[in-house]
């Protein structure tokens, strides 16, 4: 059955009266993962049903080429949770060890097993569109989440901003950093240009910077890894997996021929990939 033929919980769904009632947090301790579900108001279907016991709290650890799922379930029905208001769920589970450093998370709420309901707008939180309407739901069933997290720490970004206030105002510097398996192309900037990176009225230009550096980390790539015996860290290898599929063109470790001479237009092909490739300023993404 599609996830997306019952309601769900999700910023971009309109299945519930308000759909931005389900957050979450998120403390990784080494292998250890905490999972805090936070629900704004219980009186919604995945509060009700995770109370009643019908319910699983899910996190989907994500590893390129592996997909590892641990399912956290407690007897909610015998523990006394408000009728109305917020409520949290803790969820602690392990992450597995892998070789790739890239890590994605998911989490969710979901149906531990089938259920059939006459849905009540008043009663669920779901929208005038699920009202009276008699819903499957099947095992598994979505009914909260499905918003993928990336944990900074173990995230594999080749581009990275710092400051830097020995430099020139408005000039930039970059250069190729590479320890242990660890490597990323690291633009040096001024305090005050890098406050005006993080300023949204300044996006146009901001992208402008992005695919310049981008296109000199491609340069500083092609000329640094194109013997194929010297060795290449993971982010270089991803870079190189992530040029072919967007131009078809290969890395310069496997061929003797150059096939990243237009190094801005694969720039800009890159700019619309940038979520695993330019390392989040301080300051992003907090809410």
């Amino acid at each position: 059955m599609n996830i997306d033929v019952y309601p769900r919980m999700a910023p971009d769904s309109a299945d519930y009266l308000r759909s931005d009632i389900y957050k979450v947090r998120m403390e990784q301790r080494d292998q250890k993962l905490e999972v805090i579900h936070c629900l704004e108001d219980a009186n919604t279907l995945p509060a009700q049903w995770l109370r009643d016991g019908y319910a699983h709290l899910c996190c989907e650890v994500r590893v390129p080429s592996m997909l590892y799922s641990d399912r956290y379930r407690s007897n909610y029905s015998q523990v006394k949770n408000p009728d109305q208001g917020p409520l949290e769920f803790h969820q602690l589970l392990d992450v597995p060890l892998a070789s790739e450093k890239r890590m994605y998370f998911l989490p969710t709420i979901v149906l531990s097993e089938a259920r059939e309901e006459e849905l009540n707008s008043a009663h669920h939180g779901v929208s005038a569109l699920w009202d009276r309407q008699y819903v499957c739901f099947p095992k598994g069933a979505i009914l909260a989440g499905g918003i993928v997290f990336n944990d900074p720490n173990t995230t594999l970004y080749p581009l990275d901003f710092v400051r830097d206030d020995t430099l020139q105002a408005g000039t930039i510097s970059a250069s190729p950093n590479q320890e242990d398996e660890s490597w990323k192309y690291v633009v040096k900037v001024p305090n005050d240009l890098l406050l005006a990176l993080r300023d949204p009225q300044n996006r146009i230009w901001l992208q402008s910077v992005y695919i310049g550096c981008l296109a000199q980390m491609l340069i500083a790539v092609q000329r640094d890894f194109s013997d194929p015996e010297i060795p290449r860290p993971p982010a270089v290898e991803e870079l190189g997996k992530m040029i072919r599929n967007l131009s078809m063109h290969a890395p310069p470790w496997e061929t003797e021929e150059s096939e990243w001479d237009d190094t801005l237009r694969l720039a800009t092909l890159l700019m619309k990939e940038t979520g695993g490739l330019i390392a989040p300023q301080p300051g992003e993404n907090e809410s």
